[in-house]
């Protein structure tokens, strides 16, 4: 099959700032937000891919490199392409609707490159799932357990171990303060004791200290169920 690559711009970031007329202005603020949370520069690409025969596929891409902060994503550079993705996805108001898929590219210091694709239906999903952590977050802030319960999927989460990580949440709280803000640093999808799962890693801010935390979402559409959430990375 023949394939056809037209690359339409290009688009280099200084950490600081960027504008390029090419850009949308919700572009501008998703690309900038990549920018601000890793460092480092991130060159902007928009390209349609066309066969041999009449299908297209339209995607903007961003590479980032020289970051600082992308190298700690070396092992799990999945993570990180996520975030990437997402950020630019969440800005855009409609502008979606002009591509079929977001790419992530990351270079790191040691030449090594890495390019993940996200199509814009896997990320609209992405999005409404992450509602469900967005709930989980306030749910423990309020530690309300109750509320936590109904997302808890029976089968992964049974009873006693949820006692457990109530109980956890308790000390935790006790020892490190209240919970202030949660930050996504990333996610991956992937299949968990034969359950589709969106793998999500962040930090809570709590008044002490900042601390790992982790969720795995169910994927399917009509599903917002938790099958994992603790302190902690578990990649």
């Amino acid at each position: 099959m023949k394939y056809l690559f037209i690359i339409i711009y290009f688009l280099l970031l200084i950490p600081v700032g960027c504008s390029n007329s090419f850009n949308t202005e919700n572009e501008i603020k998703g690309i900038q937000e990549v920018a601000d949370f890793y460092g480092g520069q991130c060159q902007s690409f928009i390209g349609i891919k066309a066969s041999s025969g009449d299908e297209t596929e339209r995607h903007i891409e961003l590479v980032l490199s020289e970051s600082e902060g992308l190298e700690s994503y070396k092992k799990h550079p999945d993570y990180a392409a996520g975030n990437i993705a997402y950020r630019l996805f969440n800005n855009l108001k409609g502008e979606e609707e002009n591509y079929d898929t977001i790419k992530s590219t990351l270079l790191f210091k040691d030449k090594t490159k890495r390019t993940f694709d996200y199509s814009v239906e896997e990320l609209k999903l992405i999005r409404n799932k992450l509602t469900v952590l967005t709930s989980i977050i306030e749910l423990i802030k309020t530690k309300d357990y109750f509320g936590i319960d109904k997302f808890l999927h029976e089968e992964s989460i049974p009873e006693d171990q949820k006692i457990k990580m109530y109980k956890d949440f308790d000390e935790i709280e006790s020892e490190w303060g209240k919970l202030k803000d949660f930050t996504l640093y990333g996610f991956k999808m992937e299949t968990v004791d034969g359950y589709n799962v969106l793998k999500c890693m962040g930090v809570m801010s709590r008044a002490k200290k900042d601390l790992k935390f982790s969720v795995n979402i169910d994927m399917k559409i009509s599903e917002d169920r938790i099958h994992f959430l603790g302190y902690g990375y578990f990649l």
